[in-house]
């Protein structure tokens, strides 16, 4: 066991920056692929020797303190205790160690959840706390994945929601459907289960697994035992929790006296934390079904919710996570809730009339409209069309209600003509004065989309490729309004490498061909990263690019053979032959100058974008000055003017403090200028 006794801080912290956390992960995922196949085969003496194998690692257990005090948001427990400096991180994960290990108490918050009126009580642990809970949790995720009920959605690799409405959807609209739902929830799941369930069943040490639960919690000034139940801060609860519920589906298919012809939708269970659906061929079957689930979560200390627990038919409307189902004839109709719908709307209400802290136009709009993207991005598997509408309709409503409050003098007609403006459609949008493209959303314009469902069998630690593109099939761009169009046109690729674009990658839209032509069809969506290395050509079958042979469309350009490549037309050469013979050293051109001198007209974008002007790259109108030395000065697009001025593009223009290029720099300051100029180099992209 290392020990961090004969090290001072500036060792630990060197130590803390050598590690390199991707081969740390490959080497953590490398060892959960073989806890799992340990599991499969049932040897449960090498389940055994992995966990430890995983706990013992330093390496592994600097994983643990990295995605605690670097990916976690969470506060300091009840010490105050945060792991901030590298020295205190590397010290941290050479303390994660089971021999006399002693959790202290969370320290208890209590949330006001004000839709479903009702209190939610968070634990937060402390630092050391957490990092010793995502430690054990590298060792039994794998676990719980390979002893996980097959229809279990939450708080797992590659799953959510929208898998547990696709079954759900699948499972009452097949041929020959079952008729019957039983709709459970579990009263206080969280705070309710058995200790002495946990110890005896869950597959970890149990000296830790106790110290996890009998920690207790401190709340004002005051320390309280816990007898029962798990935090909901806790990184291990969703692992605990998801562990205690299985099994169910099991124990319902066992009441089937037919073991060798088990109905499969008799008893169907699709499950989403504590929140269940199962369903059955016949109420009485369902009414078994719900005598069951009763003495399974009996066993772990659970009880049924009454009030929000029922059997139904399949004809008749019923809610689940938020969504709203039933069945005509032989079509299921899904849609938002009528309850999520309100709370939406109430949330929106609060949101736009209330919000008068530091109020500012353009920071109104970009919160709502992520509130929006967001509430839509949930529901879009459903037919959320009428609820889009209704959430339009009222956020106009409110907005109105917000600009008359600040506007008292002027009229209702005036307001409107000042903060909506109209596309050539007559659709009107509530935008900021002075930049229209800065505007909310409607949701109407969001695609209705289906879900690609999930492989329930498949495994993240076996499989994980099938999750990395799962999860890259599902970040594919969410683009609506009039460039929904383009992006299914591309199927979320790139222009011009043909590689999907993901949710998180910049992306840029683009002129196809510099020829003025602004409508969609000469629009594509790229990769930002691919703006810099464009190589501009135009191929006989770009609507559908493939792999090309760049030596043979070099030799075909350089020999200028007829074929299948057409050469782009050099639209700003003219330009750039201005700029090289001009001897001034500023110059200013109006718009107009420009296009006499290229001989045609620029595009929409140069009179409304200023991107238009600074877009580097070949082919590009800034390239036409840059080459020739000059840069831009001045841009006035209200009044259609520039100035250039000669630059030398070689000197850089920051000035670095002479101390910094000393060698006299403490290797802690090296260290964050050296991450500071490697995070300013990716945003800027330099």
């Amino acid at each position: 066991m290392i020990s961090d006794i004969n090290y001072s801080d500036f060792h630990l912290a060197d130590m803390w920056r050598k590690f390199d956390w991707k081969k740390i992960e490959e080497k953590l995922l490398k060892f959960q692929q073989k806890l799992t196949k340990a599991v499969f085969n049932k040897q449960t003496s090498k389940v055994k020797g992995l966990q430890a194998k995983i706990i013992t690692s330093l390496e592994i257990r600097a994983l643990a303190v990295h995605k605690i005090s670097e990916l976690n948001r969470a506060g300091p427990g009840i010490d105050g205790v945060l792991w901030i400096k590298d020295a205190d991180k590397m010290r941290g994960a050479i303390s994660l160690c089971s021999l006399d290990y002693k959790a202290l108490p969370f320290k208890r918050i209590i949330i006001q959840d004000k839709h479903k009126n009702k209190k939610r009580h968070i634990g937060v642990p402390t630092i050391k706390d957490r990092a010793m809970q995502m430690l054990y949790t590298f060792t039994l995720s794998p676990i719980a994945e390979a002893t996980a009920d097959r229809k279990s959605f939450a708080f797992r690799k590659g799953r959510s929601t929208f898998d547990a409405h696709y079954f759900i959807c699948a499972s009452l609209m097949k041929k020959n459907a079952p008729e019957w739902v039983f709709v459970g929830d579990i009263k206080a799941c969280y705070e309710s289960i058995s200790h002495e369930w946990l110890l005896a069943n869950i597959p970890m040490d149990r000296k830790i697994l106790k110290e996890f639960l009998k920690a207790g919690f401190a709340f004002k000034n005051e320390i309280f035992p816990t007898e029962q139940g798990i935090s909901l801060g806790s990184n291990i609860s969703p692992i605990l929790g998801n562990m205690t519920l299985d099994g169910l589906q099991k124990a319902i298919f066992d009441l089937q006296k037919d073991r060798e012809n088990v109905d499969y939708d008799d008893g169907n269970l699709i499950r989403f934390a504590d929140d269940i659906l199962i369903t059955a061929r016949t109420k009485k079957s369902a009414e078994m079904i719900q005598n069951r689930v009763k003495e399974f979560l009996g066993e772990r200390g659970l009880i049924l919710n009454e009030q929000k627990s029922k059997i139904i038919h399949a004809t008749e409307e019923f809610d689940f996570l938020s969504r709203n189902y039933i069945k005509y004839g032989k079509v299921l109709y899904t849609a938002p809730s009528k309850k999520a719908i309100q709370a939406f709307e109430d949330d929106l209400r609060d949101y736009i009339l209330n919000n008068n802290i530091n109020w500012s136009q353009r920071g109104l709009i970009e919160g709502l409209n992520a509130k929006l993207r967001g509430w839509a991005t949930y529901h879009r598997v459903t037919s959320a069309q009428d609820a889009f509408r209704r959430v339009d309709a009222v956020v106009s409503t409110l907005l109105l209600q917000l600009t008359q409050k600040l506007y008292p003098t002027k009229t209702k007609e005036q307001i409107i003509e000042k903060f909506w403006y109209s596309e050539a459609d007559g659709t009107k949008f509530y935008a900021m004065p002075s930049k229209k493209e800065i505007r909310v959303m409607h949701l109407r314009d969001i695609l209705i989309v289906n879900h690609t469902p999930l492989k329930t069998k498949a495994n993240p630690y076996l499989e994980p490729e099938y999750f990395k593109d799962r999860v890259l099939n599902h970040d594919i761009i969410k683009v609506n309004e009039k460039y929904k169009a383009t992006w299914r046109k591309q199927r979320g690729k790139c222009y011009y490498c043909g590689e999907p674009i993901g949710v998180y990658q910049d992306k840029k839209f683009i002129l196809k061909n510099l020829t003025g032509d602004s409508s969609l069809d000469n629009m594509a969506y790229i990769h930002a990263s691919c703006d810099d290395d464009e190589i501009v050509f135009c191929h006989a079958d770009l609507e559908n690019p493939k792999n090309v042979d760049v030596f043979e469309i070099i030799k075909e350009i350089s020999e200028k053979e007829a074929g299948p490549v057409k050469y782009q037309k050099r639209v700003y050469r003219k330009l750039e032959k201005y700029f090289c013979n001009c001897l001034k050293p500023r110059i200013t051109l109006s718009f107009c100058d420009i296009e006499k001198i290229i001989d045609a007209k620029m595009c929409n974008s140069a009179y409304k974008y200023t991107a238009f002007w600074y877009k580097k790259g070949r082919g590009t109108i800034s390239d036409s000055w840059q080459s020739s030395g000059f840069g831009i000065s001045r841009l006035d697009i209200k009044n259609e003017r520039v100035t250039f001025k000669k630059v030398n593009m070689n000197v850089t223009k920051l000035q670095i403090p002479e101390v910094f290029l000393t060698d006299d720099v403490p290797n802690d300051a090296q260290y964050e200028l050296e991450n500071f100029f490697d995070y300013i180099k990716k945003k800027y992209r330099l």
